[in-house]
């Protein structure tokens, strides 16, 4: 066991002078760290992550910390995470942005409705816009 910790600053300055900033910091217990740099293509959206029960090549069984970094000092990248039951959410990842996952959570609703529960997401998906780029992907796998 291990714990893999994520720390950030975030230094704002306004026109007038005013700074502010601040420090968040996570640690979280982990069995497993990976780290994957991935080539994601322009021509169609393709799987980048797992998560599950089964044993399979690339598949994690939970995650307790996940961080995906756009590395494309230019192109944007769409990640859809997805649950088995075919629920969605896209996120556009700027270049160069991070996006911090805590767990595999996930709530859907369609007509906005009242919330009823959460659901596990399965798989993490992604397409760059105008041209292929890299995404990097921190992950610490609770067994």
């Amino acid at each position: 066991m291990a714990n893999l910790s994520i720390t950030k600053e975030y230094t704002v300055t306004l026109a007038s002078g005013e700074v502010f900033s601040t420090q968040a910091a996570s640690s979280v217990a982990v069995d497993n760290f990976v780290k994957r740099e991935v080539t994601v293509p322009t021509a169609s959206e393709v799987e980048i992550l797992k998560v599950g029960a089964a044993v399979a090549a690339g598949t994690l069984t939970d995650i307790g910390a996940m961080v995906i970094i756009n590395g494309s000092g230019t192109n944007f990248c769409r990640l859809r995470i997805e649950d088995s039951a075919a629920h969605t959410f896209d996120i556009k990842l700027e270049p160069l942005q991070a996006f911090d996952l805590y767990n595999t959570k996930l709530s859907v609703d369609e007509t906005a409705g009242a919330f009823s529960a959460f659901t596990d997401f399965d798989t993490i998906s992604a397409q760059f816009d105008n041209a292929d780029g890299n995404l990097i992907i921190l992950a610490g796998e609770n067994c």
